[in-house]
């Protein structure tokens, strides 16, 4: 009926980077310094980032001077990661109002500049900050929205991410293999895309649903993994995370003082950095080992102050297991009527997180989610059919165009080679005619004709005749050249005609028709 809340929480909101060892000194002695803004905002900027995880105000102040500088200069990726930034730190504090208008501050300028990863990012905060407020429909909403942005885009840490909020719902609803499911994503694509803080963060949500499960074995075996990487980064948050997770496993283990140990630790540190929503969730679990300790007014006492935490927070989830807890104690104490009050919230609190309506709720979003995907994936198939099909038909058509092309050329040369013999069949046929010809004209008396051309020595070299009609006075020379010019031919007509008249004569090339 109990049920132990996940290990990581704040430290999974979101991926941003963060400066493992910073020089805050020398950083502050940059602002004083810097005479560009550039300067400062990266100063700013870097300062917000090395008190992001323990000074909270201070983290704020710095981020808030860093923004005043990028509005001044119109930078809207800078304004949209800062009012991201700033909601975080919001959320950290559990003040989960001014939490939320920060993240619409950052969702609307990513939406305006269609910044699909910077929307991703800003619904899977939101999604996280409906699920701690114990809005689980609401926040399966957002967190399916932000992995559909990532999976449009690829993103591999962002589909990791989104992945591992949306097990921790599952985690809530007690379907704890379907929240080992998608914690295991998150931890297969942190481990390929090398990312030991993620994986750390995964491996602690896979124990914690493994506890639940009552493997311990392998609940302790993943515990220890993200310890040993939360312990490597010097992640102080992270070791306490895993401090009070063990205690939990410890506690399943009827090892309350050993349990008891490890929660007190996780407390010390909780309260050092000011973390008032994971703090709350430290208490419960002290007040718990109290009680099965039986030392029952401490317990009495920490559930109290974590009770009085959660109110403020309203995390329901936590209050549901601090009113049954408080039911316990009183009536081990003695107390029948407080018994019976908090086991009243206790169930009020149980049922409007475990509603019927909720629980079919999220169970739509899911079903609507994998239906979208499997919808986007058949369009993606359908397209790609579609593509291969006009593919096919464009090869089709080329391989009909170049076949045709083919047909043509061949009967092409068919018909040249075929007309290339005909013409060498006559001209072979009228070389013979021409000389013929020349002989007879050759053979005829020097009174009967007034032109004689072409001479038989010359015929056949470069000018052939063709035909020619006479008479008294003129005469139609009708010649075929391959390789002289017009006028050239001309000339050896003229010079023909003079040497065979043996005078001079007058001829007029212009008078002569010439058929090339």
């Amino acid at each position: 009926m109990k049920k132990r809340v996940l290990g990581v929480f704040v430290l999974l909101l979101i991926n941003f980077s963060a400066i493992p060892n910073p020089h805050i000194d020398s950083l502050k002695l940059a602002i004083r310094s810097a005479k560009h803004d550039t300067t400062r905002f990266s100063a700013f900027y870097n300062l917000a980032q090395a008190y992001y995880d323990s000074a909270y105000q201070q983290s704020i102040h710095y981020f808030d001077k860093a923004l005043e500088i990028s509005n001044k200069h119109n930078n809207w990726e800078q304004v949209a990661d800062i009012h991201h930034h700033i909601a975080t730190v919001y959320f950290n504090q559990g003040e989960f109002s001014k939490a939320l208008l920060e993240y619409q501050n950052a969702l609307s300028v990513y939406m305006v500049h269609n910044d699909t990863k910077g929307i991703g990012h800003v619904n899977n905060s939101i999604g996280v900050l409906y699920k701690t407020w114990g809005q689980y429909p609401k926040a399966l909403e957002y967190l399916l929205k932000a992995l559909t942005d990532f999976e449009i885009i690829g993103y591999r840490a962002g589909i990791g991410m989104a992945s591992n909020n949306i097990g921790q719902i599952f985690f809530y609803q007690s379907d704890y293999r379907k929240a080992i499911e998608y914690f295991t994503i998150h931890y297969n694509v942190s481990k390929t895309i090398g990312n030991a803080f993620a994986m750390a963060g995964a491996a602690n949500n896979i124990a914690a649903s493994y506890v639940e499960l009552n493997d311990y074995p392998l609940a302790l075996k993943k515990y220890h993994e993200a310890a040993h990487i939360y312990d490597s980064l010097n992640i102080q948050s992270g070791v306490a995370i895993l401090n009070d997770n063990i205690g939990l496993l410890l506690a399943k283990s009827n090892d309350y003082e050993a349990a008891l140990s490890y929660h007190l630790k996780a407390k010390e540190v909780f309260e050092s950095i000011g973390s008032k929503s994971r703090l709350s969730y430290t208490l419960k679990n002290v007040g718990y080992a109290h009680l099965k300790l039986k030392y029952y007014n401490k317990s009495n006492e920490y559930f109290l102050t974590a009770k009085s935490i959660a109110e403020e927070l309203n995390q329901l989830e936590v209050l549901k297991e601090i009113y049954y807890h408080l039911s316990e104690v009183n009536e081990f104490t003695g107390q029948p009527h407080s018994a019976l009050s908090y086991y009243k919230l206790y169930s009020l609190v149980k049922d409007s997180l475990n509603s019927i309506d909720g629980k079919q709720k999220v169970e739509e979003l899911e079903l609507k989610y994998e239906a979208d995907k499997q919808r986007s994936e058949l369009t993606y198939l359908s397209g790609r059919v579609e593509q291969h099909r006009y593919f096919l038909l464009a090869l089709s058509l080329l391989t009909f165009f170049f076949i045709s092309l083919g047909v043509i050329i061949i009967r092409v040369n068919i018909k040249r080679k075929n007309l290339l013999q005909r013409l060498a069949s006559s001209a072979k046929s009228n070389l013979t005619d021409l000389n013929t010809m020349a002989h007879e004209l050759t053979s005829i008396p020097m009174s009967r004709y007034n032109v004689l051309w072409p001479g038989s020595k010359k015929s056949l070299k470069s000018i052939s005749l063709i035909e020619t009609n006479q008479s008294k006075t003129s005469a139609l020379v009708v010649l075929a050249s391959k390789v002289l010019p017009i006028h050239y031919v001309g000339y050896q007509v003229n010079k023909a005609l003079e040497q065979k008249l043996q005078k001079g004569l007058d001829v007029n090339i212009a008078s002569f028709e010439f058929i090339i």
